[in-house]
């Protein structure tokens, strides 16, 4: 059985890789200069390896723990970690927009930099508490 601790490590893991590919990925749009060059099917199918490792980790804790690890202060940090996505999605949308950038660019590099703000703040405020 995985104790609440570790599985709050693999959460946090798991999220961290996320973070990596997506950043990754919104970056090498941008430098290309067209999302058509990348495999359009890296950031969902990371997303879905996060989910799928999260959810057997949480099976392996059992209901207790996976409580324990996701008590208020997770559930403020995820709150937290989801604002900072969701102004950044706005924010990079309109500067793309601003510099007239559109089309599948604008929405590979938006929605992928929204997800990488996502997952690195809540890697972010995770460690903050680890303290």
């Amino acid at each position: 059985m995985i104790s609440a601790q570790a599985l709050t490590i693999i959460r946090t893991l798991a999220f961290a890789f996320g973070g990596l590919v997506c950043a990754s990925y919104a970056l090498a749009a941008l430098a290309v200069a067209t999302p058509d060059k990348l495999p359009h099917w890296l950031p969902p199918f990371t997303a879905a390896c996060i989910f799928v490792v999260i959810f057997f980790a949480s099976l392996s804790a059992g209901k207790r723990n996976t409580k324990a690890a996701l008590d208020e202060s997770y559930q403020s940090d995820i709150s937290t970690a989801s604002g900072l996505g969701f102004w950044t999605a706005l924010g990079t949308g309109t500067a793309l927009w601003v510099l007239d950038i559109g089309g599948h660019l604008q929405l590979a590099i938006t929605l992928t930099s929204a997800s990488a703000v996502f997952f690195i703040s809540q890697v972010t405020l995770d460690l903050r508490g680890w303290n």
